[in-house]
Protein backbone atom coordinates (compact mmCIF):
# COMPACT_ATOMS: atom_id res chain seq x y z
CA UNK A 1 0.00 0.00 0.00
CA UNK A 2 1.29 3.16 -1.19
CA UNK A 3 0.87 6.26 1.17
CA UNK A 4 0.44 9.83 -0.12
CA UNK A 5 2.68 12.45 0.85
CA UNK A 6 1.43 15.69 2.86
CA UNK A 7 1.12 17.62 -0.75
CA UNK A 8 -0.56 14.78 -2.32
CA UNK A 9 -3.43 14.29 0.67
CA UNK A 10 -3.89 18.27 0.38
CA UNK A 11 -4.39 18.07 -3.62
CA UNK A 12 -7.29 15.12 -3.08
CA UNK A 13 -8.87 17.02 -0.08
CA UNK A 14 -8.33 20.21 -2.26
CA UNK A 15 -10.92 18.22 -4.70
CA UNK A 16 -13.22 16.98 -2.13
CA UNK A 17 -13.53 20.12 -1.07
CA UNK A 18 -14.02 21.71 -4.25
CA UNK A 19 -16.89 19.62 -4.67
CA UNK A 20 -17.95 20.77 -1.21
CA UNK A 21 -18.34 24.29 -2.82
CA UNK A 22 -19.66 23.10 -6.47
CA UNK A 23 -16.16 24.85 -7.69
CA UNK A 24 -15.31 23.05 -11.06
CA UNK A 25 -12.47 25.74 -11.66
CA UNK A 26 -11.03 24.78 -7.78
CA UNK A 27 -11.61 21.20 -8.91
CA UNK A 28 -9.87 21.42 -12.41
CA UNK A 29 -6.97 23.38 -10.42
CA UNK A 30 -6.50 20.45 -8.11
CA UNK A 31 -6.74 17.59 -10.65
CA UNK A 32 -4.16 18.88 -12.31
CA UNK A 33 -1.66 19.13 -9.66
CA UNK A 34 -2.61 15.33 -9.72
CA UNK A 35 0.38 14.54 -11.80
CA UNK A 36 3.63 16.90 -12.00
CA UNK A 37 3.71 16.20 -16.04
CA UNK A 38 1.00 17.48 -18.28
CA UNK A 39 2.94 17.66 -21.32
CA UNK A 40 -0.35 16.74 -23.77
CA UNK A 41 -3.48 18.55 -21.20
CA UNK A 42 -5.90 20.75 -22.68
CA UNK A 43 -6.00 22.89 -19.35
CA UNK A 44 -8.63 25.50 -20.65
CA UNK A 45 -11.13 22.92 -22.11
CA UNK A 46 -10.69 20.64 -19.33
CA UNK A 47 -11.48 23.90 -16.65
CA UNK A 48 -14.54 24.38 -18.79
CA UNK A 49 -15.63 20.70 -18.91
CA UNK A 50 -15.12 20.69 -15.57
CA UNK A 51 -17.63 23.92 -14.85
CA UNK A 52 -20.15 22.50 -16.74
CA UNK A 53 -19.98 19.22 -15.17
CA UNK A 54 -20.32 21.02 -11.42
CA UNK A 55 -23.10 23.27 -12.57
CA UNK A 56 -25.28 19.90 -13.49
CA UNK A 57 -24.04 17.61 -10.96
CA UNK A 58 -22.32 19.23 -7.94
CA UNK A 59 -23.55 22.24 -6.98
CA UNK A 60 -22.23 21.25 -3.30
CA UNK A 61 -22.79 20.83 0.23
CA UNK A 62 -26.66 20.04 0.80
CA UNK A 63 -27.79 19.22 -3.26
CA UNK A 64 -27.82 16.21 -3.13
CA UNK A 65 -24.41 15.42 -5.09
CA UNK A 66 -23.54 12.27 -5.70
CA UNK A 67 -20.08 11.76 -5.45
CA UNK A 68 -19.86 8.60 -7.90
CA UNK A 69 -21.55 10.59 -10.76
CA UNK A 70 -19.27 13.44 -10.41
CA UNK A 71 -16.07 11.25 -10.32
CA UNK A 72 -17.49 9.09 -13.29
CA UNK A 73 -17.81 12.52 -14.87
CA UNK A 74 -14.32 13.99 -14.04
CA UNK A 75 -12.53 10.53 -15.02
CA UNK A 76 -14.28 11.33 -18.49
CA UNK A 77 -13.04 14.79 -18.47
CA UNK A 78 -9.33 13.42 -17.72
CA UNK A 79 -9.56 10.92 -20.68
CA UNK A 80 -11.29 13.27 -22.92
CA UNK A 81 -8.63 16.07 -22.37
CA UNK A 82 -5.54 14.52 -21.83
CA UNK A 83 -4.93 14.94 -17.73
CA UNK A 84 -2.62 13.06 -16.43
CA UNK A 85 -3.36 11.32 -13.16
CA UNK A 86 -0.53 9.61 -11.02
CA UNK A 87 -1.25 6.13 -9.46
CA UNK A 88 -1.88 7.24 -5.94
CA UNK A 89 -4.45 9.85 -6.67
CA UNK A 90 -6.05 7.23 -9.34
CA UNK A 91 -6.10 4.58 -6.24
CA UNK A 92 -7.80 7.16 -4.03
CA UNK A 93 -10.39 7.87 -6.33
CA UNK A 94 -11.36 4.25 -6.66
CA UNK A 95 -11.28 3.65 -3.23
CA UNK A 96 -13.53 7.28 -2.72
CA UNK A 97 -15.90 5.34 -5.47
CA UNK A 98 -15.97 2.01 -3.38
CA UNK A 99 -16.43 3.54 -0.03
CA UNK A 100 -19.77 5.50 -1.90
CA UNK A 101 -21.26 2.54 -3.17
CA UNK A 102 -20.67 0.53 -0.29
CA UNK A 103 -22.47 3.15 2.06
CA UNK A 104 -24.99 3.90 -0.39
CA UNK A 105 -26.06 0.31 -0.38
CA UNK A 106 -26.05 -0.28 3.57
CA UNK A 107 -27.89 3.02 3.66
CA UNK A 108 -29.60 4.87 0.37
CA UNK A 109 -29.96 7.82 2.13
CA UNK A 110 -26.13 8.78 3.31
CA UNK A 111 -24.27 11.43 1.59
CA UNK A 112 -20.83 11.09 1.72
CA UNK A 113 -20.00 14.75 0.79
CA UNK A 114 -22.53 15.91 3.08
CA UNK A 115 -21.46 13.81 5.81
CA UNK A 116 -17.63 14.53 4.87
CA UNK A 117 -18.66 18.77 5.65
CA UNK A 118 -17.58 19.17 8.99
CA UNK A 119 -14.49 17.28 8.64
CA UNK A 120 -13.49 19.18 5.32
CA UNK A 121 -14.68 22.81 6.85
CA UNK A 122 -12.64 21.47 10.01
CA UNK A 123 -9.60 20.49 7.73
CA UNK A 124 -9.91 24.25 6.37
CA UNK A 125 -9.91 26.47 9.73
CA UNK A 126 -7.61 23.84 11.76
CA UNK A 127 -4.78 22.67 8.64
CA UNK A 128 -4.27 18.94 8.89
CA UNK A 129 -1.87 18.86 11.84
CA UNK A 130 -3.99 19.96 13.99
CA UNK A 131 -6.95 18.26 13.15
CA UNK A 132 -5.23 15.05 13.46
CA UNK A 133 -4.45 15.91 17.03
CA UNK A 134 -7.90 16.76 17.46
CA UNK A 135 -9.87 13.73 15.69
CA UNK A 136 -6.96 11.48 17.70
CA UNK A 137 -8.59 12.91 21.23
CA UNK A 138 -12.50 13.21 20.03
CA UNK A 139 -12.63 9.85 18.58
CA UNK A 140 -11.70 7.65 21.53
CA UNK A 141 -14.25 10.16 23.74
CA UNK A 142 -17.11 9.64 21.10
CA UNK A 143 -17.08 6.15 20.84
CA UNK A 144 -17.11 5.80 24.77
CA UNK A 145 -20.09 8.69 24.47
CA UNK A 146 -21.87 5.77 22.28
CA UNK A 147 -21.01 3.13 24.46
CA UNK A 148 -22.77 4.58 27.37
CA UNK A 149 -25.79 5.71 24.99
CA UNK A 150 -26.17 1.94 23.92
CA UNK A 151 -25.65 0.58 27.47
CA UNK A 152 -28.62 3.14 28.65
CA UNK A 153 -30.73 2.43 26.14
CA UNK A 154 -30.60 -1.24 27.13
CA UNK A 155 -31.11 -0.41 30.67
CA UNK A 156 -34.21 1.50 29.53
CA UNK A 157 -35.59 -1.15 27.10
CA UNK A 158 -34.59 -3.92 29.76
CA UNK A 159 -32.78 -5.87 27.02
CA UNK A 160 -29.50 -7.94 27.51
CA UNK A 161 -25.93 -5.63 27.28
CA UNK A 162 -24.30 -6.82 23.82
Amino acid sequence: VDVMSATEQENFIGLFKAMGDGDGAKAARHLMLFSKNQPYADEAAFKDYLGHLFETKCRGYGTGVVVGEVLQGVLEGLRRHRVKVDAQYATSVVNLLCVESVAAALDPSFNLLDESETLLKAHSILGRNVLSIVVTVIAPAQAFWRRLHHLWSCVDTHTPVA
